[in-house]
């Protein structure tokens, strides 16, 4: 999906994961590059530009195509059986008081906020790959607690729990497909893990919902509500 991203921004040419599969070599990819670079040129000379169409919210009680970069991650992983998860681990070491229930509360509030969090991937009747959004869900974390971990073993405890956290695959049908993990060493001593799924995020929009998390469990341990706006198009 990098290399996709990466041909399109340096040569503006979209390409599919088909087309990857069918170029084992870079020879064969340059090729195609240029091919579909001299296709679109000609293209843009024939036609007129036309304006942007407006954007518009479309309903939720229709069943939507996946995107193709939803459909890049869905082959890898139902293809792979088992061995590739597509998950995307962030570790975070707390020192100091942390209060696991307004944790789970803040991160309800942060997948109520983010749709692509309560959306999974699922086949229809006719073998098309559609989006599942849901409305309710429960808040996914577990909590885990080690107190004999002695201090000196705790930060090599913390990267093999992360690798452990990326290498459990999701149900891509069972939304949401984001999940916290608190281990619990002392009261002062903290691993938070989220782990997502490439197919709702990347390591771009997972810093916003760290950033999210931060405000709402900021604004919980204030006493407030947690302020996150409704964001006007997802």
């Amino acid at each position: 999906l990098r290399l996709l991203q990466r041909i399109r921004r340096v040569s503006s040419v979209a390409l599919s994961f088909d087309d990857l599969v069918r170029c084992p070599t870079p020879c064969d990819l340059a090729a195609l590059v240029r091919e579909r670079e001299n296709r679109d040129s000609h293209a843009e000379r024939l036609e007129s530009p036309a304006e942007p169409e407006p954007l518009e919210k479309l309903s939720r009680s229709k069943t939507w195509p996946a995107t193709e970069n939803q459909l890049v991650y869905w082959k890898v992983i139902t293809g792979s059986k088992g061995k590739a998860t597509g998950n995307i681990v962030r570790p975070m070491r707390v020192r100091g008081g942390f209060n696991s229930e307004l944790f789970g509360q803040a991160f309800r509030a942060v997948i109520n906020r983010h749709e692509s969090l309560r959306t999974g991937l699922k086949e229809d009747a006719k073998g098309v790959v559609v989006q599942k959004i849901i409305r309710r869900f429960r808040v996914p974390v577990t909590i885990e607690t080690l107190p004999e971990i002695p201090s000196r073993r705790r930060q090599t405890e913390c990267i093999r729990r992360a690798d452990q956290e990326g290498k459990e695959p999701f149900d891509l049908g069972r939304p949401p497909l984001i999940r916290a993990k608190i281990v619990v060493f002392d009261s002062d001593d903290h691993l938070l893990m989220i782990c997502v799924n490439h197919a709702v995020a990347d390591g771009t929009s997972l810093g916003i919902i760290w950033d999210d998390l931060i405000k709402a469990y900021g604004a919980l341990v204030d006493g407030r509500e947690p302020e996150l706006e409704d964001l006007p198009f997802q």
